[in-house]
């Protein structure tokens, strides 16, 4: 799902004159772009699209603004990336498929055992 995902998001950002370029990154294949920022053009966003698949599913994360083009964030989203744990069984998508992700309950998840940030 994500290859083909990826060729989307090209298209759609190519359709509103946005640049693109695919990279590997640390979690596969992600999608580096600019995209205008406004009506006139002159001023544009970069924007990063990162993503993995798993059975039955699509992980995508998107990040906006100066730090979307920098590898410094690369590990931070590495970090969130495989943290993650998807479990479909009581989702509920929405219309369009997607299915809303959710912290879970309060002392569910301890920050100290696994830091997104040091």
């Amino acid at each position: 799902m994500w290859d083909w995902s990826l060729g989307e998001l090209a298209a759609k950002i190519e359709a509103r004159g946005g640049e693109v370029r695919e990279i590997t990154g640390q979690l596969g294949t992600e999608i580096r772009s600019t995209i205008p920022a406004g009506d006139s053009g002159s001023a544009s966003v970069a924007v990063r699209f990162v993503g993995c698949d798993g059975p039955g599913w699509m992980l995508r994360g998107v990040l906006t603004g100066p730090g979307a083009d920098s590898d410094i964030l690369q590990e931070q989203v590495r970090r969130i990336f495989l943290g993650t744990v998807v479990d479909i069984r009581d989702a509920r998508p929405l219309p369009n498929g997607l299915i809303a992700l959710r912290w879970p309950p309060l002392g569910g998840w301890n920050e100290t055992d696994t830091p997104l940030f040091d």
